[in-house]
């Protein structure tokens, strides 16, 4: 079970950066927001709890807040994107999230990896 424990103010210019399965195509969202997220937040045998920084976005055509993991199957999540830096860095990392949607995308084509884990 997934809980937000904080949320914490986004600095102007972060994206989330997504793909589509169905087409490949990348996409952007601002940042609205960042969450201290526990994975497992009921922990009662001695385990560590694990946490994680998730970025906000909104979602379901901007009528909620969610996690960037939080998105129908057929969206895919590649990374953080700020966009105060040097054009040519955008670039170089836009061309880097297109290379890793093609490769998600031949996974889970090929079967190797269940929808639900990519």
């Amino acid at each position: 079970m997934k809980k937000k424990l904080r949320i914490i103010r986004s600095c102007n210019g972060w994206e989330a950066v997504f793909f589509s399965y169905d087409n490949g195509e990348l996409f952007s969202e601002p940042v609205v927001c960042w969450a201290l997220v526990s994975e497992r937040p009921y922990v009662e045998n001695g385990e560590d709890e694990e946490r994680y920084i998730e970025g906000q976005v909104l979602i379901d055509k901007g009528t909620d807040i969610g996690g960037v993991n939080d998105l129908p199957d057929n969206i895919g999540f590649l990374g953080y994107l700020n966009t105060a830096l040097p054009e040519e860095e955008i670039k170089e990392r836009m061309a880097y999230f297109r290379d890793q949607a093609k490769q998600l995308m031949e996974i889970r084509r090929s079967g190797h990896l269940p929808v639900d884990r990519i």
